[in-house]
């Protein structure tokens, strides 16, 4: 039986816009197992990356609380999310979000040197990483020289550096052709399945949810009623 991972507990999410109050996640609720497979669809403006920046501890919640592991978020110090975060979620962002000036190889290294990992220990994990998503050849490409497809491939690998329990993925294909996003969701199922690594997803490409084993619907920041489901 899954262990749970991750807890949201009547999450809200308020931002003010001049006089007007923009309420982008309402007193929602969730729950994320290790292992589990979680796509949460729904339009542009639904709430849906408001809600992986405060489930990845990026953002704090306006009121509700985020439990990782069992362990509430709350009230731990920036410089306490930041280590949460750096050794137990691992991001994958719509825009890749490498750094440009380092080499892929570097781009993957880099949560490893944070984590001031030992550099024979260090390389062997990047080049592992690099292997699984196919790109130990392009290692020492920089972002500009790799595709859009590949550059995705390298925001994987480094999203897995630490051994995350968690990986969440904004738009992961939103930038990619459709044989690019079958081939980086396959990668990511397949981690999923091979590591038991936690996905959650956000997207509103329609092609992604074949890889779900649960689905759920965001609309105007809040998951609608009944829509969380084994698949």
């Amino acid at each position: 039986m899954s262990a749970m991972l991750l807890k949201a507990e009547n999450l809200s999410k308020e931002y003010r816009s001049g006089a007007e109050v923009v309420r982008a996640v309402r007193s929602l609720s969730l729950e994320v197992d290790s292992g589990d497979f979680l796509i949460i669809n729904g339009p542009s403006g639904s709430g849906k990356t408001t809600l992986l920046n405060l489930l990845g501890l990026i953002d704090r919640p306006t009121s509700g609380e985020i439990y990782l592991e069992g362990r509430a978020t709350s009230r731990l110090s920036p410089r306490s999310l930041a280590d949460l975060r750096l050794r137990r979620i691992g991001l994958i962002f719509q825009t890749f979000n490498l750094i440009s000036v380092l080499s892929a190889y570097e781009n993957v290294e880099y949560p490893l040197l944070l984590l001031r990992m030992k550099p024979r220990e260090r390389r062997r994990r990047v080049m592992e990483l690099l292997e699984a998503v196919g790109l130990a050849d392009l290692a020492h490409r920089r972002p500009e020289q790799l595709s859009g497809g590949q550059r995705q491939r390298v925001g994987i690998a480094r999203a897995l550096a630490a051994g995350p329990a968690l990986v969440l993925a904004d738009e992961p294909t939103a930038n990619l052709d459709s044989e690019n996003s079958q081939r980086v969701m396959d990668l990511l199922a397949e981690l999923n399945a091979r590591l038991g690594v936690a996905c959650v997803v956000v997207t509103h490409d329609p092609l992604v949810t074949k890889y779900a084993r649960r689905i759920a619907h965001l609309r105007d920041g809040q998951l609608q009623e009944g829509s969380l489901n084994g698949v």
